[in-house]
């Protein structure tokens, strides 16, 4: 599957990473302008028709990154006639990382000690 024209569809004022089949649309937001700007790029049920491929709404999901003054946002697909809400997540896990709101890496760091001495563990009771 070729993502490639995606970043065409895609305006310029709104930044995308893309890896394979995997795509992250992303923007500063600093007031509701900046949402349904966004939101509107959300809407790209013409470009799925066009490859003809099925979105996985259960697979899409939103999280937001700030120190302070988080803004409530809220983002649908719109999918023909209905509305599908994009959850959105305080953690998310990409690529092997686990990311939280605040950009902390404590969940991720505890995690890899945690599976660290699980494998400790094991060579202990096998080896030692």
């Amino acid at each position: 599957m070729y993502i490639n024209d995606f970043l065409e569809f895609c305006r310029v004022d709104h930044k995308i990473y893309h890896y394979v089949d995997d795509a992250k649309l992303y923007n500063t937001i600093t007031s509701k302008e900046d949402q349904l700007c966004l939101q509107q790029v959300m809407n790209f049920k013409e470009w799925c028709d066009k490859w003809l491929l099925k979105l996985n709404f259960s697979k899409c999901k939103t999280v937001s990154y700030c120190m302070k003054n988080l803004i409530d946002t809220e983002y649908f697909i719109n999918d023909g006639c209905v509305d599908h809400e994009i959850e959105k997540l305080v953690t998310i896990k990409d690529l092997g990382v686990s990311f939280d709101s605040a950009l902390s890496f404590r969940d991720h760091i505890q995690l890899k000690i945690n599976k660290a001495y699980i494998i400790l563990g094991l060579i202990k009771r096998n080896f030692i």
